[in-house]
């Protein structure tokens, strides 16, 4: 677990109301984590003093607690934000798609050289440049070319759901 991830819960771990799972990650993270148990420890501290407050009768604000807290908060560290792996959730899908752009090539290789040679005749009108390409994506593909065009489509298919399902599971990781 993180520090960000173990930050969100550890209000809910204070409260005790994670579950046994998330229990667990938190109080593993809190036993390696020394600055996330210093956060804890002043969550608590905090959390004693409200409970005292509530019982007093009223609480009143020192007068300069505005100005004190804005000169405490302009002390502290800015955040540094962790960097967004877009960039290589993009890279592995570019990779993952030129790959399968790569195997259709080399296998389309016969349709592509037949096409080329019926232009390459000359002179030939275009039904008849066309029913050569027609003619070159039967020889090609044996007779199947309406197989291929339906693998091609479960191939697009499965490339958006492999895209979507990086996309997810990186996004859930980020998070967590």
């Amino acid at each position: 677990m993180t520090c960000k991830a173990c930050d969100l819960h550890l209000g809910a771990y204070l409260e005790g109301g994670l579950d046994v799972y998330t229990l667990a990650r938190v109080e593993r993270h809190l036993a390696q984590c020394a600055a996330c148990r210093a956060l804890f420890g002043e969550l608590r501290a905090v959390e004693q003093m409200l409970v005292q407050a509530s019982h007093a009768s009223a609480l009143e604000p020192a007068q300069d607690f505005t100005s004190t807290v804005m000169a405490e908060a302009r002390t502290l560290a800015q955040p540094h934000a962790q960097p967004v792996l877009r960039w290589a959730f993009l890279g592995w899908y570019l990779l993952g798609a030129w790959a399968i752009i790569g195997v259709l090539t080399l296998a389309a290789r016969p349709l592509l050289m037949g096409g080329v040679h019926a232009l390459a005749a000359g002179g030939a009108s275009v039904l008849a440049v066309s029913q050569a390409l027609v003619s070159a994506v039967a020889v090609a593909t044996g007779g199947h070319g309406a197989a291929i065009a339906a693998v091609v489509t479960v191939v697009l298919f499965a490339d958006a759901l492999l895209a979507l399902g990086v996309y997810l599971i990186h996004t859930r990781l980020e998070l967590a």
